[in-house]
């Protein structure tokens, strides 16, 4: 098995585990979202925003410091996992008070301040959730983590359903929520029990990696989530918690496809790392690789789902969310972006110049906060989902003028070509033969498939690595 096969396997491995974290996420955001109505799910909505900074800070900026000091030396992984606990902790009574701060600036009811308050303990047990999942990818390796995904999103979906069988109500849902993060907390820290205890010995050499050379993770992780869910606050704060539940809608069937590019990304970011430096060739194929396929996926997704986004949301979410499908597809196209960002972001982060992007992600946020105060209160929903589409496509754009990452933005923009292509040609013959939805999901792709042919978009050497690893 080579070295790219390795990668993919392991991609594959990281991708069931998110896959099924995703799945359920959605699975679990349609129950509520039928069930609590618009207002209701606007709240939980809105209550989650949080949790998202916490992975966003995790998956960003802690997990990656922790992961390579264990790889460097496996014999301070006790010392690594518990100064990790530490660290989440801080940061984690760090964002609890952004928490609370920001309920009390948009407002907080009697009602709300109980549900921050149920929140308030689930968000809690996070940190530590996070902390043993470092274990499983560093030491048990990825299947013994996916088996506790799966069970704890089966408590998640099981105890919902008990919510909703005995007609419970917000407050019985995040205390079923806090069940469901104890379970999962418990079976983690079980399993991982048998590798190692956390150790709480003081390393500051890795409290100086985290704060001193890692800032700037940090400070992209704050900007990433800002402008990821800016739009949320804004609306709640700006409209109402109906407006916000219909619009979580459609964030909620976007946001799922970024499983795909982050589980690669983070295989790949290893590669990326040994051959900046000693093979700067393989560096530079492994990128492009990366933007071509990646590209190849979600255009033709975005194009196609726009064809129906009325159909896909009432699909999921019932009549009553009818209007999420206005942002749905404006959302879908911003998809784009997010996968060109995520894979900027893992080539800047392994060829050490992960410094520039909070400058890419800063005036994200900029734009779209300034859209969105000019925007949603014109257009509400519409106008908040522009905003999002604006922002994710300023860092790609900008690129452009940075000669440091120049070579990487024509690369996207070289790499968006024949996908743009073919995706017309898709268009063209839905518009022609006026498919239904069943038959644009069956006729589509294949000639979406066959005009990427036409236009010489694989090479035989590419076709043979995705052979020889689909083999294994």
């Amino acid at each position: 098995m080579n070295l790219f096969q390795k990668v993919f396997r392991n991609s594959g491995a990281i991708i069931l585990g998110n896959g099924i974290d995703a799945f359920a996420g959605l699975l679990l955001s349609i129950i509520l979202a039928k069930y609590f109505g618009q207002t209701d799910f606007g709240k939980i909505s809105f209550l989650g925003i949080f949790f998202f900074l916490l992975a966003v800070v995790d998956s960003l900026w802690l997990r990656p410091v922790l992961i390579r000091e264990i790889a460097k030396d496996e014999s301070r992984a006790a010392i690594v996992v518990g100064n990790g606990l530490l660290i989440r902790g801080l940061l984690s009574a760090g964002v609890l008070l952004l928490f609370w701060g920001t309920f009390l600036w948009a407002g907080i009811s009697r009602e709300m301040s109980l549900l921050v308050l149920l929140a308030s303990f689930n968000m809690l047990l996070s940190p530590f959730i996070f902390s043993y999942e470092v274990v499983f990818r560093s030491c048990l390796g990825m299947a013994e983590l996916v088996k506790i995904k799966l069970a704890g999103n089966m408590v998640t979906l099981l105890l919902a359903g008990l919510v909703i069988f005995l007609k419970g109500n917000l407050y019985h849902f995040f205390i079923a929520s806090i069940i469901s993060a104890t379970f999962l907390f418990l079976a983690s820290r079980h399993y991982a029990g048998r590798v190692l205890r956390p150790c709480f010995e003081i390393d500051k050499a890795l409290w100086r990696s985290v704060f001193v050379q890692g800032w700037f993770l940090g400070l992209s992780a704050l900007f990433i989530f800002v402008y990821h869910r800016v739009d949320q606050i804004m609306l709640f704060h700006m409209q109402s918690a109906s407006t916000t539940g219909v619009y979580a809608a459609g964030v909620r069937l976007v946001e799922w496809l970024q499983v795909i590019p982050l589980a690669l990304m983070s295989s790949l970011l290893p590669l990326l790392s040994s051959s900046y430096s000693s093979f700067p060739e393989r560096f530079e194929k492994i990128y492009r690789l990366s933007f071509k396929y990646l590209l190849i996926f979600i255009i033709p997704v975005a194009v196609g789902a726009s064809l129906f986004p009325e159909t896909i949301v009432t699909f999921f979410y019932g009549k009553e969310y009818a209007l999420a499908s206005q942002s749905f597809s404006i959302l879908i196209f911003a998809e784009i972006f997010v996968f060109l960002g995520i894979v900027n972001n893992t080539i800047l982060v392994a060829a050490e110049k992960q410094s520039l992007d909070p400058i890419f992600t800063g005036c994200s946020v900029v734009v779209n906060i300034l859209l969105n105060l000019m925007l949603i209160p014109c257009y509400g929903l519409t106008g908040a989902a522009a905003a999002s589409l604006a922002a994710y496509a300023t860092g790609p754009v900008m690129g452009l003028f940075i000669p440091a990452t120049r070579m990487y933005s024509w690369s996207m923009f070289y790499y968006a070509l024949r996908p743009i292509c073919a995706s017309v040609i898709m268009v063209i013959f839905y518009f022609y033969f006026h498919f239904n939805i069943f038959a644009a999901a069956v006729f589509l792709p294949v000639i979406y498939i066959v005009s990427l042919y036409g236009l010489n978009s694989f090479h035989k050497d590419e076709v043979r690595l995705a052979s020889a690893t689909f083999e294994l």
